[in-house]
C-alpha cells in the first residue's frame, strides 16, 4: 500500500441512517485501486513512453514497474523491432513476456488526448485465440474476483476512515464506548462471531477481556475472562509477547505444544481465530482478535491488516485515556496538597494582585478564607507589606534571579497586627521571557525573629561556650512544647548530657584544662546536630539538647547513638589525646499537657539512671512508649562491639552414645555475657545478628574457638580422634562463598582433623538458596568434614532434600523427643525417621532427651546418639574440661 495514499470515504449505513462522519472521495483517491488492480493498466505519454505500469501489467508481462517506466511500449509486443501504430480503440496483436514467451494480446487504447497528456491502455490475454469455454469462464471469474476485490477495498478504506475520524474527535471519557462501537462495525464488516480486546496487567502477569462484541446468537464471554493467569497459556502468550500475529484457521489442528490453548478454545466452541498484538511505543499492552464459533474460516491478509490498523487506533486511544486520567489524578492531588498544606501557598501578578491563595495563607494573614483574601487585597505592596519598598525589593530579586529565597519581611494581618514572614517564590515566564506571575510559599517566622532579637543582647548565651544558656533554652523549649500541643504529630524531645568523670579532669588537670574540654565537647556536638536543634549549656558539665518536630520518638535515641559515636574519638588538648564519654537522658513530649520544667526534670532523671547503669550510655524516660525499639537499638549497638570486647563465650553440650553412655563429642553453643544486661539468650541476639550481617564474623569466631578447644581436649586423650565438635552454621554463613576457605584455614591453624568437625545446618537455611547451599556443602564434604541436618522434621521438605545434599547424619528435633511416650504418635515419627536415616546410611542424633523413659524408647529403636538435659546441660569450658579429663559419663540408662 502506498505510504501517502488517500483513503476513500463512503457512508456507512446503520439502521438506515448514513454515518455523519462520511465525506465524499476525490478522483485522486483511486490511485491505489488502479495500482493494485488485477487488470493490466498502462499509461503512455505523447512520445509513447510508459509513465505508469501497475501490478496487473507486471503479472501479465513479467516486467516490474522499475524495468518499464520510461521505455517504449512496443518492447513488450511481438513486432520484430518495428514500432507499430497504436490507434484508439480495441486491437489484437501478439505480446511478448520477459521470459521470451508469446501470447495473444488484446489492447483497449484510449485517445491520445483523452486524459490530457496521457492515455490509458488496458491489456489482457486475447480471448479470440482461446476458443474453449473453460478459458472464457476463467477470464470471467478473474474479472468477477477483481471486481469484488475492488469493492471490498473501497468498503475497507471507508470503514478505516470512518473509525479513524470518529476516534480523532472522541473525548477520553467516551473512548470505551467508541471502541465498542468500532468492534461492532469491524465485526459486522468481516462477518465474524466475536471481536474483542484483551489487556495485560501492569506486571503482565494477568490478562483480561476489556472490550467485546458478539454477533446475534453468540454468547458473550467478557464477564468470565477476568484476571486470567498468563502462565496458563504458554504457547499463545509466547507468540503474543514476540509481537507475532496468531492465525488459526482450524483450532482442531493446533500443534501439540498448544494443548492448553486448544482445550480452552474448544471448550468455548471456537473453531477459527486470528489475533494481532496491541503495541504502544515498543511495549506490549494487549491483543485484538476475531473468533468464529459457528464455522471454520480462512483469514485473508486484508483481515489481518484491518485488525492491525484498528488495533493501533484502539491502543493509542486507550493510552490517551490513561494519560488523561493520570493528569486528572495529578491535578486532584495537587489541589489536595494546595488546600491542606500547613504553609501558605500563593500565586500573584507583578502588578500586585493575588491569583490564588490556599487556606493556610489566608489564616496566616487573618482572612476568613482564600476567596476573602483574593477579593480583599487590591495591592499587595500596600495591603500586605508594612513598608511598600519590601515588595519592590521582592520583585527586583525575582526579576534578576528568577526566584526569591527566605525573603523576610514585616507584614500586616487583616486585623492590623504586625508579624514576620519568610517567603520563597519563583517566577513563571511568558514565551517572551517576561514575568507572567510568581508562585511561592509563606511561613510565619514571628517567634523565630523575636528570639533572634533577644539573642542580640547576649544575655541568653553561655559565656564560655557561646551556646544558649538555661534561660534561652527554657524559652525555646516552652515554644516547642506549645507547638507540639497544637500539632501532636510534631513531637519534641530533650536530651540531657553529663560528662562522665569530668571532675577527675578538673582535679588532675585544673579548671582551665577542664574549660578547654567543655569547649571542645560543645564544638563537636554542634557539628553533628541536625537543623531545628538547640544545644545549650545549663552549667558545669551539663548540656541539654532540644529536638523539635520529631516524626518519631526513636530519632532522639538515634541522635544519642551518634553522640556516643562522636565521643568515642579522642579530643586533642595540649598535644594530648583525651577520651571522654557522656551519660544521656532522653525525655519526649507527649504532645498533650507537658510543661517545660517537667520535661527537663524527666530528662535529668533519665540521665542519672544512665549513669547508674554504667555510664557512657543513654536512657529514655517513660520507656514504655518505645521500649522495644530502644532495646533493639541498644542491643544492636552493643552487639557490634561484643566481639571486640570479648563478651562472647561458648558452652558445650555433650553428645553421648545411647548404647553405653560413652562421650562422643560436644555441640558448641554461643552465649553473650553482656556487661549490663547479663547473660543474653541466643534467641534474642542471633536473629539480630542475622539481620545486621554480624552473624558472619560471630560465626567465624565460634568455629575457630570451638575447633581450638577440641584440639586442647584431644591432646589429653589417648585417641586424638575420639571426640567430635558440632558447630551450627546460620543461613547467611551457608550462602557466604568464602565459608569453605575460612573453614579450611581454621582447620589448618588449629590442626584439627576435618573428620572431627561436624557442621550443622537447618532445613530453613538450605531453602534460602538450595542450589548455592548444595555447592558449598559439597565443597565442605570434600574437605572431609561431616555434615549434619539439624532440626529434622520441622522444615520444608525433609525427604526430598535428603538425597540432594551430602549429609552424614541428621538430628531429630527436640519437639518430637520431648513429647515422645511409649506407643504414641511421636514415638512412631521418631521410629520412621530413625529407620529412614539408617536405610540411607546416615547416623541419627536425638536432641532434647530429658527423661530415662525417652532414652529407653530411643535405645529400643536402636537410635545411635543423643543429647539433652538428662545427660547434661550445656557446660562452661571448665566444666566440660573436667568431663573430658574425668573419662566422660559413667554407664547408666536402660542398658546399665
Amino acid at each position: 500500500m502506498a505510504k501517502n495514499k488517500k483513503i476513500i470515504s463512503v457512508p456507512i449505513i446503520k439502521n438506515g441512517v448514513p454515518n455523519q462522519d462520511w465525506k465524499p472521495a476525490s478522483v485522486t483517491d483511486y490511485a491505489d485501486i488502479f495500482q493494485n488492480s488485477l487488470e493490466a493498466m498502462i499509461m503512455l505519454d505523447t512520445e509513447e513512453l510508459i509513465r505508469f505500469w501497475n501490478k496487473g501489467a507486471e503479472n501479465l508481462f513479467g516486467f516490474i514497474s522499475e524495468e518499464m517506466v520510461g521505455k517504449k511500449f512496443y518492447l513488450v509486443l511481438d513486432a520484430d523491432g518495428i514500432e507499430p501504430s497504436l490507434a484508439a480503440g480495441v486491437s489484437t496483436m501478439k505480446g511478448q513476456r520477459k521470459d521470451g514467451s508469446k501470447f495473444p494480446l488484446e489492447l483497449s487504447l484510449g485517445a491520445k488526448e483523452s486524459h490530457g497528456r496521457l492515455r490509458l491502455i488496458i491489456a489482457k490475454m486475447s480471448l479470440a485465440k482461446l476458443s474453449d469455454s473453460d478459458a472464457l469462464k476463467k477470464s470471467e471469474e478473474n474479472h468477477t474476483r477483481a471486481q469484488k476485490q475492488l469493492e471490498y477495498r473501497i468498503r475497507f478504506e471507508s470503514l478505516i476512515s470512518s473509525i479513524s475520524t470518529h476516534f480523532i474527535h472522541l473525548s477520553s471519557d467516551r473512548i470505551d464506548m467508541g471502541i465498542n462501537y468500532a468492534l461492532h462495525a469491524i465485526g459486522e464488516f468481516e462477518k465474524v462471531d466475536r471481536a474483542y480486546i484483551f489487556l495485560f496487567s501492569p506486571d503482565q502477569g494477568f490478562v483480561e477481556n476489556s472490550h467485546e462484541w458478539c454477533s446475534l446468537g453468540v454468547e458473550p464471554q467478557i464477564q468470565s475472562l477476568k484476571e486470567i493467569l498468563v502462565s496458563r497459556y504458554p504457547w499463545f502468550m509466547k507468540r503474543i509477547r514476540a509481537f507475532e500475529t496468531i492465525y488459526i484457521p482450524k483450532v482442531s489442528e493446533m500443534p501439540d505444544e498448544a494443548q492448553a490453548e486448544r482445550k480452552e478454545f474448544e471448550r468455548k466452541k471456537i473453531q477459527s481465530l486470528v489475533i494481532v498484538p496491541l503495541v504502544h511505543r515498543g511495549s506490549l499492552r494487549g491483543y485484538l482478535g476475531f473468533d468464529f464459533v459457528n464455522r471454520q474460516k480462512e483469514w485473508s491478509d486484508e483481515v489481518i491488516e484491518l485488525l492491525r490498523i484498528v488495533g493501533e487506533m484502539f491502543i493509542n486511544a486507550l493510552e490517551r485515556k490513561k494519560v488523561d486520567q493520570a493528569l486528572r489524578d495529578a491535578k486532584s492531588k495537587y489541589l489536595n496538597i494546595f488546600e491542606n498544606a500547613i504553609e501558605g501557598i500563593f500565586q500573584s501578578t507583578p502588578r500586585g494582585r493575588y491569583l490564588g491563595v490556599n487556606p493556610a495563607m489566608a489564616k496566616i494573614f487573618g482572612y476568613l478564607g482564600a476567596k476573602d483574601m483574593v477579593d480583599s487585597v487590591m495591592d499587595i505592596s500596600t495591603a500586605i507589606y508594612l513598608t511598600p519598598e519590601r515588595r519592590t525589593e521582592f520583585l527586583r530579586i525575582l526579576k534578576e534571579r528568577g526566584r526569591v529565597l527566605e525573603f523576610e519581611s514585616q507584614v500586616k494581618r487583616k486585623d492590623g497586627y504586625v508579624i514576620w514572614i519568610s517567603e520563597n517564590a519563583r517566577a513563571v515566564l511568558t514565551p517572551n521571557g517576561e514575568i507572567d506571575y510568581c508562585e511561592g510559599t509563606v511561613m510565619d517566622v514571628t517567634d523565630r525573629k523575636l528570639m533572634a532579637d533577644k539573642l542580640v543582647h547576649g544575655s541568653l548565651h553561655d559565656a564560655l561556650t557561646g551556646l544558649p544558656n538555661r534561660t534561652l533554652f527554657m524559652e525555646r523549649m516552652g515554644l516547642a512544647i506549645e507547638r507540639s500541643r497544637q500539632n501532636p504529630k510534631n513531637l519534641c524531645a530533650i536530651l540531657m548530657l553529663d560528662l562522665d568523670r569530668f571532675q577527675m579532669v578538673n582535679d588532675s588537670k585544673g579548671h582551665l584544662y577542664g574549660d578547654k574540654m567543655l569547649i571542645a565537647f560543645a564544638t563537636r556536638l554542634q557539628a553533628i546536630l541536625p537543623l531545628k536543634t538547640t544545644l545549650s549549656r545549663l552549667g558545669g558539665d551539663e548540656f541539654c539538647i532540644l529536638l523539635e518536630e520529631l516524626p518519631d520518638p526513636s530519632h532522639a535515641a538515634i541522635l544519642a547513638d551518634h553522640i556516643q559515636e562522636a565521643l568515642s574519638m579522642p579530643f586533642e588538648l595540649e598535644e594530648q589525646d583525651v577520651y571522654t564519654a557522656a551519660s544521656i537522658g532522653i525525655a519526649v513530649s507527649s504532645g498533650k499537657e507537658n510543661r517545660d520544667e517537667e520535661l527537663l526534670r524527666d530528662a535529668d532523671t533519665a540521665m542519672h539512671k544512665a549513669k547508674l547503669a554504667g555510664k557512657g550510655r543513654y536512657e529514655i524516660f517513660d520507656a514504655s512508649m518505645h521500649t522495644k525499639a530502644v532495646q533493639l537499638h541498644t542491643l544492636e549497638t552493643d552487639l557490634r562491639k561484643a566481639l571486640e570486647r570479648r563478651e562472647f563465650c561458648l558452652h558445650y553440650q555433650p553428645i553421648v552414645s545411647l548404647d553405653n553412655s560413652t562421650l562422643m563429642g560436644f555441640e558448641a553453643l554461643i552465649r553473650w555475657q553482656h556487661p549490663t544486661l547479663g547473660m543474653v539468650s541466643p534467641m534474642d541476639f542471633i536473629p539480630l545478628a542475622e539481620d545486621t550481617g554480624l552473624i558472619i564474623s560471630i560465626g567465624r569466631w565460634v568455629l575457630w574457638q570451638s575447633c581450638k578447644q577440641l584440639v586442647e581436649w584431644q591432646s589429653v586423650l589417648n585417641d586424638r580422634n575420639q571426640l567430635t565438635m558440632s558447630v551450627n552454621l546460620s543461613g547467611k554463613q551457608l550462602l557466604d562463598m568464602d565459608l569453605v576457605r575460612q573453614v579450611s584455614a581454621i582447620l589448618s591453624e588449629t590442626k584439627l582433623a576435618a573428620k572431627c568437625l561436624k557442621l550443622e545446618v537447618t532445613e530453613s537455611a538450605i531453602m534460602v538458596n538450595p542450589d548455592k547451599a548444595a555447592t558449598i556443602l559439597n565443597s565442605l564434604k570434600d574437605l572431609g568434614i561431616y555434615l549434619s541436618l539439624d532440626d529434622f522434621g520441622t522444615g520444608y521438605s525433609s525427604l526430598s532434600y535428603l538425597h540432594r545434599f551430602p549429609f552424614h547424619n541428621l538430628k531429630i528435633d527436640r519437639s518430637f523427643i520431648s513429647k515422645m511416650e511409649e506407643g504414641n504418635k511421636d514415638e512412631e515419627i521418631v521410629k520412621v525417621i530413625n529407620s529412614l536415616a539408617k536405610n540411607l546410611g546416615m547416623e541419627v542424633v536425638a536432641e532434647g532427651i530429658e527423661t530415662l523413659g525417652q532414652w529407653a524408647i530411643l535405645n529400643k529403636l536402636s537410635c545411635a546418639y543423643g543429647q539433652g538435659y538428662y545427660f547434661s546441660r550445656p557446660l562452661e569450658e571448665n566444666a566440660a574440661t573436667k568431663l573430658v579429663t574425668g573419662g566422660g559419663f559413667k554407664p547408666r540408662g536402660p542398658q546399665a
